[in-house]
């Protein structure tokens, strides 16, 4: 239970570091990036709800229903704002591009944890927690990845992105 709960914070914290890039104007944005934006969601949040609903019962007996079904709801919410971000942030695209790849590589991590909880002791538990680490390493890489600014310029830090006029 604690575990979920310091990766229920780690992906908030995730939220409020990357929702900071999304930029959206209704001006200039194409039809293409409003479906594409609305099917990513439902995809996303559908395949949530199957999974949780396929799984719910082992969930329940196991206790894990309640907090596995915050955090799955939590880590979708995640990876959207990636992909939002990804398809309207034009200024930063290198780290929105990594942004989007370590969450989608965070994602199929954390599904192979739950697998691997809910399933103890079947022959493929040994293989998703090959693969929990196989996804997970690459998505904290690209994370870190995402907060160096790929668009330097001399008077600019590497580091740092400007303050978004929300924030100011």
């Amino acid at each position: 239970m604690t575990g979920i709960a310091i990766f229920m914070i780690v992906q908030l914290l995730y939220i409020i570091r990357h929702i900071r890039l999304f930029e959206y104007h209704t001006k200039n944005q194409s039809q293409l990036k409003l479906i594409i934006s609305i099917v990513s969601g439902l995809l996303i949040f559908s395949f949530n709800g199957y999974f949780i609903y396929y799984l719910w019962k082992i969930l329940v007996q196991k206790g894990l229903f309640i907090p596995v079904l915050i955090y799955s709801i939590i880590i979708s919410i995640s990876l959207y704002i990636a992909i939002l971000i990804f398809i309207y942030n034009k200024k930063y695209k290198t780290n929105t591009l990594f942004i989007l790849s370590g969450m989608s590589f965070f994602y199929i991590s954390d599904l192979n944890i739950i697998i691997s909880l809910l399933f103890k002791g079947d022959y493929f538990t040994s293989y998703t927690r090959i693969l929990i680490w196989i996804f997970y390493m690459p998505a904290i890489l690209f994370l870190a990845l995402s907060g160096y600014n790929w668009t330097y310029s001399s008077t600019s830090c590497r580091w740092c992105f400007e303050k978004p006029e929300i924030f100011v």
